[in-house]
């Protein structure tokens, strides 16, 4: 039996009356849903997006963990999601994805 292949959708948008980013993540491998809101840094790099939620991290045992997502603007054609574990320490890098346009 062949393996599943990974596929995620994101959906990332700008709420006015919050004046922040909000998202939502889903993927084929896990049940829940994740949700995030997020800034571009004051300082630092403007093709950046931070975010935090909360989620669970099976692997790490960890229930309604508070996450930090990073989404980067590598260029027209891609884009890196990267994910730390906050509970873990503030570097605690979990997993990174790279998206390319098709």
């Amino acid at each position: 039996m062949e393996p599943e292949s990974y596929s995620s959708t994101h959906i990332v948008g700008y709420d006015n009356f919050k004046k922040a980013y909000v998202g939502t993540f889903v993927e084929n491998q896990n049940s829940y849903m994740l949700n995030y809101t997020g800034r571009i840094p004051l300082r630092g790099d403007s093709s950046q997006i931070v975010f935090y939620g909360l989620s669970d991290e099976p692997m790490l045992e960890l229930s309604d963990a508070t996450m930090k997502y990073v989404l980067s603007a590598i260029n027209k054609d891609y884009y890196r999601w990267d994910v730390y574990a906050l509970a873990l320490g503030e570097e605690a890098l979990v997993f990174e994805i790279l998206f390319t346009r098709f």
